[in-house]
């Protein structure tokens, strides 16, 4: 995981003078919304595969979750709940928290949005940045970003006897489950 707080600044001001002013929560709004529309790219790899061949769905849908240039029409034509866990087959940035302001007639200077961003094995600190600035566009160099917390994502080996222990017990409670 990468999480990011995101800050943009823009000039206080007298909340019954908005005219012309340049609010950070205005763009701190233009900022969510970026990030809440980005579409990174899926990743099919290996990994994705073997999970795609673990569903109990038919042959079609499965041969176009792997194939990348399918992959987010047929998710979103999954149930919602499975859908949601499809996506993970990319690196998603889901602002989180927002903080701004010190009272209500006073336009904020400073908002700072908290980022929540799920890495796939192999992202680096440089990666997590090129989706950031990817998701912001011209937005993304009036934008400060600090790291609040970094751990890469990691994959674990199948076939396995730890592996085969897991298949034991997660099939003695849900049979036939894969």
């Amino acid at each position: 995981m990468a999480w990011r707080r995101l800050r943009v600044k823009g000039t206080p001001g007298h909340g019954s003078m908005p005219y012309r002013s340049t609010t950070a929560l205005v763009k701190a709004a233009h900022v969510v919304s970026r990030l809440a529309d980005y579409r990174p790219a899926p990743y099919v790899d290996d990994l994705w595969r073997a999970f795609v061949g673990s569903l109990d769905l038919a042959a079609d849908l499965k041969a176009a979750l792997v194939d990348p240039s399918r992959v987010d029409d047929t998710i979103a034509r999954l149930p919602a709940s499975l859908g949601r866990l499809a996506w993970s087959n990319r690196t998603p940035h889901s602002a989180q928290h927002v903080r701004g302001g010190v009272k209500t007639n006073v336009i904020p200077d400073v908002v700072d949005i908290e980022v929540d961003i799920r890495t796939i094995p192999g992202d680096n600190e440089d990666e997590v940045r090129r989706h950031l600035d990817k998701a912001l566009a011209d937005l993304s160099e009036e934008v400060e970003v600090d790291k609040l917390f970094s751990k890469p994502a990691s994959v674990s080996p199948t076939g396995t006897p730890l592996w085969d222990v897991l298949g034991r017990v997660v099939s003695a409670h849900y049979p036939g489950a894969r």
